[in-house]
Parts: C-alpha cells; sequence; structure tokens
C-alpha cells in the first residue's frame, strides 16, 4: 500500500512510500515517542525506513538523556568494562583499519563514540590524534575519563569549528539512528581532508531475516534506518566517495546471538557526485521476508505466553528492553496486570501505563507471580539474576528464539 510520508525518505528526499509493516509499542511515558509508527519502503530508491515525524534535535535529546552508556551507575564505577563481544568487534574494526592507515598520527573522529572502546583499540595501536563524539555529555565524560581521550558532546550535525578536519571518520551503528541520512553522508564529507577516508557500519537489513532472535527486533524506537551493502555504496557514492573496501560481515548482539552488518571503507571524491540512487529491490524484498518471519515468531510467543499463564492474572515482566515493549502490546500480556522490572537504574523510576519501572530489589523475597523474561539476548542473565534472588524452584516464563537464530549462530562459532 502506497502513502504519503510524515518523514520524506532520508537518502533521496521523495515523498511517498509503500507499507512494509505498522509496528506497535508500549514505551517508557518519560520518552514521549508514538505507541506505533510505520516502517515504509520509499517508491522511488527503495530504502526502508520508520516514517515517524520527529526532528534530528528530538533524536539528539532522547539520546543525550537515555542513553545506555550514560547509566550513572558506569560513571561511578571505574572497574566497568563494555561486554566482551562488543570488544571484540571494536578491537577487530580497530585492527582491519590499522592495516590501511598509513600513519598513525592520522586525525581520526568516531562520531556516535558510546563507551569508547573503539577508539582505546585505536590508541593501543599507537594512534594519538584520536576524537569521539556523542549526543549525550555523561557520555563524553565516560570517554575522558575511562580512556583519557578527547571526546566532545555534539550533534554530529553542528561540530565545533574548532574540531577542524579529519584524516579517517568512523561512522559504527550511527546511520542507522539519524533523522537526515543524506544530510550525515554530506556532513561527514565535510568533516574530512581532502582524501579523506570514511569507515561506515550499519545493521545489514537484507539479512535480518536470516538471523533472527526476537521478533520484529530491528524495528524499534532507535533504529529508525535500514539499510543494505549495496544501499550504503551507492548512497555513499551518491554523495562524493569512492569505496576502497565495502563487505558483509556477522557481529555479536549479545554473548551468543549473532547480527548481520555491512561495512566499508570510503574515500572522499573530487569528482562530481552519481546524480541518481538505483532502486533497492533486494532489500525491499528482504523487508518483507522479515516482516512475514517476525509475524510468524510473534504469534507463536503469543500461543505459549497464553498457554503458560491461562491461570494468571498478575505477571511480572523481567526485562523493559525493545522486545518487551512489543510483548506489552501483541501477546497476552497486553490483558494482565504486569510489574515491570529492570536491572538498569536508568530505566527504574520511568513509568510504563503509568506504572513505575522497578529495580529487581524491589520485588518482595515472597512474590510467588509468574516472571515473564522479556529479552532474548539478555535472557541467561536475566534468569540467573532470578534464581539467585528467588531459588532454582522460582516460575519462569522463558520466549522462544527464532529458528534463523539458532543456525547463525552455529555457522558464525563454528
Amino acid at each position: 500500500m502506497k502513502k504519503t510520508l510524515l518523514r520524506p525518505c532520508p537518502v533521496c528526499a521523495h515523498g511517498t512510500g509503500r507499507l512494509a509493516h505498522t509496528q506497535r509499542l508500549c514505551v517508557p511515558d518519560e520518552l514521549g515517542a508514538a505507541d506505533a509508527f510505520d516502517v515504509v519502503t520509499c517508491a522511488r530508491c527503495g530504502f526502508a525506513f520508520a516514517d515517524v515525524a520527529t526532528t534530528q534535535v528530538e533524536l539528539d535529546q532522547t539520546y543525550e538523556e537515555h542513553s545506555k552508556y550514560a547509566d550513572a551507575s558506569l560513571l561511578a564505577d571505574a572497574s566497568y568494562s563494555d561486554p566482551p563481544w562488543d570488544t571484540a568487534r571494536m578491537d577487530a574494526v580497530a585492527a582491519w583499519l590499522s592495516e590501511r592507515i598509513g600513519s598513525r598520527a592520522t586525525r581520526v573522529l568516531d562520531a556516535g563514540c558510546a563507551g569508547g572502546s573503539f577508539l582505546a583499540a585505536l590508541k593501543a595501536r599507537g594512534f594519538d590524534a584520536l576524537t569521539g563524539i556523542d549526543p549525550s555529555p555523561r557520555v563524553a565524560a565516560l570517554v575522558r575519563a575511562r580512556y583519557g581521550i578527547d571526546a566532545v558532546a555534539a550533534s554530529f550535525f553542528s561540530l565545533p569549528p574548532a574540531l577542524g578536519t579529519f584524516g579517517l571518520v568512523t561512522l559504527q551503528h550511527t546511520l542507522e539512528h539519524l533523522g537526515d541520512v543524506r544530510g550525515a553522508v554530506r556532513a561527514l564529507r565535510a568533516t574530512l581532508d581532502d582524501g579523506g577516508l570514511a569507515y561506515v557500519e550499519v545493521p545489514d537489513a537484507r539479512r535480518y531475516t536470516d538471523f533472527l532472535a526476537a521478533p520484529f527486533q530491528d524495528f524499534n524506537t532507535e533504529h529508525i534506518n535500514h539499510f543494505s551493502l549495496a544501499g550504503l555504496d551507492r548512497l555513499m557514492q551518491a554523495n562524493g566517495f569512492v569505496a576502497e573496501a565495502i563487505g558483509e560481515k556477522t557481529i555479536f548482539a549479545s554473548a551468543r546471538h549473532p547480527y548481520p552488518a555491512a561495512f566499508g571503507l570510503w574515500r572522499k571524491s573530487s569528482h562530481e557526485p552519481a546524480a541518481t540512487l538505483a532502486y533497492d529491490s533486494d532489500l525491499v524484498a528482504g523487508i518483507g521476508r522479515y516482516v512475514e518471519e517476525s509475524n510468524r515468531l510473534m504469534r507463536r510467543i503469543d500461543t505459549e505466553l497464553r498457554a503458560a499463564l491461562v491461570r494468571d492474572e498478575h505477571v511480572v515482566l523481567w526485562g523493559t528492553g525493545q522486545l518487551a515493549f512489543k510483548l506489552l502490546t501483541d501477546t497476552v500480556l497486553a490483558q494482565k496486570s504486569v510489574t515491570c522490572i529492570d536491572g538498569s537504574p536508568e530505566k527504574n523510576g520511568l513509568h510504563i501505563n503509568g506504572a513505575r519501572i522497578l529495580a529487581p530489589g524491589d520485588l518482595p523475597a515472597d512474590d510467588d507471580r509468574p516472571i515473564v523474561i522479556g529479552s532474548i539476548h539478555a535472557a541467561d542473565g536475566i534468569a540467573a539474576a532470578i534464581r539467585s534472588r528467588f531459588g532454582p524452584d522460582r516460575r519462569i516464563v522463558r520466549l522462544s528464539e527464532g529458528p534463523a537464530a539458532a543456525a547463525a549462530q552455529a555457522a558464525a562459532t563454528g
């Protein structure tokens, strides 16, 4: 079905799209997010994105106020380290780039630097002119305190002029968060020295179905753009870049859940950019498969929850991430009295449907309600925390994983 877009295509600015899926969510009241949004594909270029009427200023403010990397407990804990799978991913990218960057004196900017582990990996390889930017002042402070690396709280669209230009700019899992993709790539070009290099890595939406662990895991309040490798390369070329190397790879979203990514290294070119973007039919088809398989998995989870909770009116939902937001609208949990629990201090005190998200310690030791684990990626850790607090016999309901997740995990580790 065609529709006039609230948000013109962030790649080609076309105003008409085709509806792929309407995603319903029950999000914390404080986020101020809509309870539903459409995922569409552009009628002109095929790019897939969330059709949300939000501005980049609003997006930056959300990340500034609710970044998971700005958890106050992390700022206070000098011993904190990033998850090992995240550290391994950053280290692998740093090693790959180190082989392709001649001088360790090259000025490097990491846009959306998060916890700073990538910059730390470059520092360990001898790079010493390093800068990170992030919308959150607390994240920037964390990077400075943890690694002694310069980090600035700023939007990529309005960098302080004093930063100057760079020989290498990296955007790792950043473009999928931005409202204006084409504007971001143009800002990227303006931030580079003549002949400078850009490393860009994004989730690979063409392969979402091959790595499906949780229904609609990639349609969420944070990932509002969905790329294929071919589409990413065409986007870069259309905005004045020439590819040095591009590819697809598998990374990890948790200790045991692989995830598809597309990446490339592009050089800023002095040539005129391409005039048009070709239609990305492979991405459109991939999004269609993903919606079909996610719907099937959500129906399966709902059936299992109905059977497990048939005699229960009152339920505890432990874990209030993106999957939980969907469970509260698209499964039988929408008909239950649900108390939400989360181990993140950043979420404690927020409210869902007017009810406060509690910390694990707020749940009485004699509470006997069934606990639904509202996460696939963090399920093992949550289950261990529940048993540690309530004993091995506590009634726990775990969710089914997507069948493709096990196969992808075996392929990635074997």
